[in-house]
């Protein structure tokens, strides 16, 4: 070890060059809490959105007789969210509201009219299950269904406004999940 010539400037620069490095470090480590905190809250609302569909499809209400309904309603759904993966590469696609690295902003095909085409399908397609099997079990889980994907849609918007100027302006063009109205 090489000693300074200049015993206090060498301790000076040693603090100094601690503190820079301990804020940097809890800048960092801060940085990564905060992701884990983004990662898990993205987690938790897909999970919470499969759930709440496998508690959809089991079948415990009585059988219907709008069978044909809900055939359409699943038809339906399905041909938007079809729709909206023709249009997205999928290497852009995540399932998680997250966005993910080097992803390209969608707006063509079904993305000119909503922005959130999947979410879209995810609620047409599952309230094909109000007329499979109305009761109020199946109108309480479709709510809770709404609710979780509305959280999981504004937080993707919000990491979206932040990320992407362009999305500023595809908002004022399109709406969320209901052509012209939402």
């Amino acid at each position: 070890m090489v000693e300074c010539p200049s015993g206090l400037w060498c301790n000076l620069g040693k603090v100094v060059w601690s503190q820079i490095h301990r804020g940097f470090k809890s800048r960092l480590d801060l940085h990564l809490k905060s992701n884990q905190r983004t990662n898990m809250k993205s987690k938790l609302l897909v999970f919470s959105q499969f759930f709440i569909i496998f508690l959809m499809i089991l079948p415990l209400g009585q059988k219907s007789e709008h069978f044909e309904l809900g055939v359409l309603f699943l038809v339906l759904g399905s041909l938007i969210g079809l729709a909206a993966l023709a249009k997205n590469n999928l290497n852009n696609f995540n399932i998680r509201p997250d966005i993910k690295e080097g992803c390209t902003l969608v707006t063509s095909g079904v993305y000119a009219y909503i922005r959130h085409p999947m979410y879209s399908s995810v609620l047409v397609t599952s309230s094909s299950m109000l007329f499979f099997y109305p009761c109020l079990y199946e109108y309480v889980l479709y709510g809770l269904l709404l609710l979780t994907l509305l959280v999981k849609l504004f937080y993707e918007e919000s990491l979206w406004k932040c990320d992407r100027e362009e999305y500023l302006n595809y908002m004022k063009h399109t709406k969320r999940l209901i052509p012209f109205v939402f």
